[in-house]
């Protein structure tokens, strides 16, 4: 705890504390005093989520002794809120009920998945919350290999339908979902139906780049004028626990 104040002190004298966009919120618990001292770091994300917890235990500066006492009283805790600049924010939110002028935390969600597909960069998530969304998205940006962009929701408790949804006959292909020259993208938990062309579409850019690294993963895909997940020119994709039913090619 020394250390840690000392760290405190130093950051609210000199100022230096940069608070970013996205950050993530450190809290210092102080849970027991006695006989040693226990200090809990807890992780929050932007959204209040917490993320990790770290228990480290400083041993006690007070000599052990024979004598117990029964009803001793604890230390009060501490907690300590400040920014702590370690990692961008890991999630954002969609929702029916949201607008895409909104930040995309949880309490201020974005309405479309598009925004989310858009925003998104190495290592983000959009959890996308219940609901039927009437559109398809097409991710802008890839990840890396330490770092996916994930797109996902609760199973059985999105649907992304596309009824009254364009899509073109393009021969790279069209979906709902439709990832084009990426790398790097989870798409999980979706109901995927009512597809004019395909339900996933997985395929090169218009530059000839094509698709790597790409995860499918417990989609319900149903009712696809074409096919339910169509690859093309892709390497390094899986799919896992999808299941595909009324498709007419």
């Amino acid at each position: 705890m020394k250390g840690f104040k000392i760290l405190l002190a130093v950051i609210t004298l000199t100022g230096l504390v940069l608070i970013p966009a996205r950050c993530i919120f450190a809290q210092n618990e102080t849970v027991s005093s006695h006989p040693g001292q226990s200090t809990q770091i807890s992780l929050y994300s932007q959204t209040g989520t917490q993320i990790n917890t770290q228990l480290k235990q400083i041993p006690s500066t007070t000599p052990n002794t024979s004598e117990t006492t029964i009803n001793a009283t604890p230390a009060p805790a501490t907690r300590v809120f400040f920014p702590f600049v370690i990692a961008p924010q890991l999630a954002y939110f969609v929702s029916p009920s949201g607008n895409d002028s909104n930040p995309g935390t949880f309490h201020k969600p974005w309405r479309t998945i598009q925004k989310a597909a858009d925003t998104l960069v190495a290592g983000d998530t959009v959890k996308i919350l219940p609901g039927t969304y009437n559109e398809k998205f097409t991710p802008k940006n890839s990840g890396n290999p330490e770092a996916y962009i994930t797109y996902t929701a609760d199973p059985g408790t999105v649907v992304l339908d596309g009824s009254g949804v364009t899509l073109s006959t393009d021969p790279k292909g069209d979906g709902l979902v439709q990832i084009q020259g990426k790398s790097y993208i989870k798409v999980q938990n979706l109901t995927i139906r009512n597809a004019s062309v395909n339900c996933v579409n997985i395929s090169e850019n218009s530059s000839g780049t094509g698709s790597t690294y790409i995860e499918i993963i417990a989609l319900t895909i149903q009712n696809c004028n074409i096919v339910g997940i169509r690859a093309r020119i892709t390497e390094h994709l899986l799919l896992k626990d999808n299941q595909i039913n009324h498709t007419n090619f």
